[in-house]
């Protein structure tokens, strides 16, 4: 049986979510947890879900009058990784990290 490696890349990944630019905001709002990426819509005006995928959620809405996008990065450095890199593809052009950074 032949195998075929599998490379998932966040350009990849958004295309197959019909992920269009300016879906996201400027500005992206990571935490590690998804409990506090929920409670963080509460400061969002017209939060809507961009897409869940393996286990990473993200909404967008706006916040004083620009689009933020607000989600869950994982808690480890691969997580942090692979998801800085979906949102530097959709156009996020700063990342705020939300909770603890570090050990």
């Amino acid at each position: 049986m032949m195998q075929r490696d599998v490379h998932l890349h966040a350009e990849g990944l958004l295309g197959s979510l019909q992920f269009r630019k300016g879906d996201f905001g400027e500005i992206g709002i990571i935490s590690g947890q998804m409990q506090r990426a929920q409670r963080s819509l509460q400061y969002l005006e017209n939060p809507v879900k961009n897409f869940t995928f393996l286990g990473y959620t993200f909404w967008t809405g706006t916040y004083k009058g620009k689009k933020v996008t607000v989600g869950n990065g994982g808690f480890y450095a691969p997580d942090s990784a692979f998801v800085t890199e979906i949102l530097c593809v959709g156009g996020i052009q700063q990342l705020i990290r939300l909770g603890s950074c570090g050990g």
